[in-house]
């Protein structure tokens, strides 16, 4: 528990990036009005205010989240022409999520856009561990403006997001695989921060679902200030690389490279469920959430190809993939460009990559502006897995998908 004082929203140690991004963030919403004028509309949506509802049958989850269902109302055209308001509640047996979400324009098609969204959560079952872990709270406010380039090519999306978190059990004192020891010295009971950063996308694929060809590099920059522990402070960086290679007609190999970084900046240690985390929404075949490190990198090469066509407007597609990937502590000492095929490596102060290998059927909705459902079987040395598998994450998602991760990417 934190004794009241007065704290200043900019401590004097804050960098001075992070005070121009939040100033640049500042002057772009004041002039949100103007910027939001002749934005574009999304697919489908009316000419006037309209409401629909919709059901998240994907929300059906496994062991972590447990059976659940996500439902949901949309409303186009509410305070403007061409926004969409978006309220969806997904409750499931160990964790109920709520989200509003406002775009002012289809951040897909629009030159400028502002994206808004809350969310709330609360869940028994976050593991950091193999089993079990904490029972958590949390509260995320997050905006994101977009100005795009060179015909959609170049993104700048300058971001905030104001934080809370609420440790309520934690109810294993095991090691976690990552190796940090007791789990209660990296939880913190309460959090609260603001995160201000910077988002950078180049794309020139052909087409934003079933791409055949093209590069998309997507990087991230966000600093953590804690609100209620000054003593907690830290940046984190990612990359993320996609390329694809046509074999023909919709045969294609989609390759992926990532990167994310942690950096401490304070005296207290990273609260570990702000930490980089390797699962398997990330590589089929580990178990979810099964590493926790401050740095994770990966690699996945996918295979895709059609295998059904449904009612002329949606495609069912396969993919055979392999991946490698570890997380470190300290990567400057711990990496190592050897592949590990046990089960629990040998401790020598180095971790090796793990391999997986998967296969699995994709979804798709051209319709739609993004991938309805993908799901992958995975096989790695730790066992096997199924699990729902995202390979492309979206820095303009008008909402995170209900049961994800807390963390930045």
């Amino acid at each position: 528990m934190h004794t009241s004082r007065s704290i200043r929203f900019w401590p004097p140690s804050v960098a001075r990036p992070t005070r121009l991004a939040f100033l640049l963030l500042t002057v772009v919403l004041l002039l949100q009005p103007s910027i939001a004028v002749g934005q574009a509309d999304f697919p489908g949506a009316p000419d006037s205010t309209g409401v629909n509802f919709r059901v998240y049958l994907a929300d059906l989850f496994g062991p972590r989240a447990g059976p659940g269902i996500g439902v949901g109302m949309v409303v186009h055209n509410l305070a403007r022409q061409n926004d969409q308001w978006l309220v969806t509640a997904a409750p499931a047996l160990h964790e109920q999520v709520a989200t509003l979400s406002f775009a002012s324009a289809n951040p897909a098609r629009a030159r400028r856009y502002v994206l808004a969204n809350v969310r709330g959560l609360h869940t028994n079952r976050d593991w950091v561990s193999i089993r079990p872990g904490v029972e958590r709270s949390s509260f995320h406010g997050h905006v994101r403006v977009g100005q795009a380039f060179l015909n959609h090519r170049f993104v700048i999306q300058p971001h905030v997001m104001v934080s809370h978190h609420a440790i309520e059990n934690v109810s294993s004192r095991s090691a976690h695989p990552a190796g940090h020891g007791d789990l209660r010295s990296t939880v913190h009971p309460q959090q609260t921060g603001v995160r201000p950063g910077l988002d950078l996308q180049f794309d020139t694929r052909d087409q934003s679902l079933q791409t055949t060809s093209g590069l998309l590099l997507q990087g991230t920059w966000a600093q953590y200030v804690s609100l209620s522990a000054a003593s907690v402070r830290f940046d984190q960086f990612g990359l993320d690389a996609y390329g694809y290679v046509p074999f023909g007609g919709l045969h294609r190999l989609a390759v992926r490279a990532s990167g994310i970084t942690t950096q401490s900046r304070g005296t207290d240690p990273v609260p570990i469920y702000m930490r980089p985390r390797l699962g398997g929404s990330l590589v089929p075949g580990l178990a979810r959430g099964q590493f926790i490190g401050m740095h994770r990198l990966l690699g996945s090469a996918l295979y895709r190809f059609p295998l059904k066509r449904i009612l002329g407007f949606a495609v069912i597609e396969g993919h055979l993939g392999v991946h490698l990937a570890s997380v470190y502590d300290d990567v400057n000492a711990q990496f190592s460009p050897s592949v590990s095929f046990e089960e629990n490596p040998p401790d020598d102060n180095t971790r090796p990559f793990r391999p997986a290998a998967s296969a699995g059927l994709r979804f798709v909705a051209p319709a739609r502006d993004r991938v309805t459902l993908e799901v992958a079987v995975g096989v790695s040395p730790t066992g096997v897995s199924g699990v729902r598998f995202s390979f492309l994450q979206s820095l303009q998602a008008l909402r995170p998908p209900h049961h994800t991760l807390d963390h930045l990417w």
